[in-house]
């Protein structure tokens, strides 16, 4: 959040989309969210699926957290 409102928006890119699972997130400055660029990762209106940073920080943990168990 804090490197967002500094205007650095290279912090997204290099997660994962929840949905589809591809590095596909930009960051949108003007919808306040991360956007899913892949042309197959759709909501049921056929929009472009997009995410907020508590989202993608959650699922970010989720991973950490489920990789760490497998590994055990």
């Amino acid at each position: 959040e804090h490197a967002i409102a500094m205007g650095d928006d290279s912090v997204i890119p290099p997660h994962r989309c929840p949905a589809c699972r591809t590095f596909g997130l930009r960051w949108r400055r003007e919808l306040q969210r991360a956007l899913c660029t892949n042309r197959r990762c759709l909501t049921r209106h056929g929009m472009s699926r997009t995410w907020t940073l508590a989202r993608l920080a959650y699922e970010h943990v989720a991973v950490e957290k489920m990789s760490r168990e497998c590994a055990t």
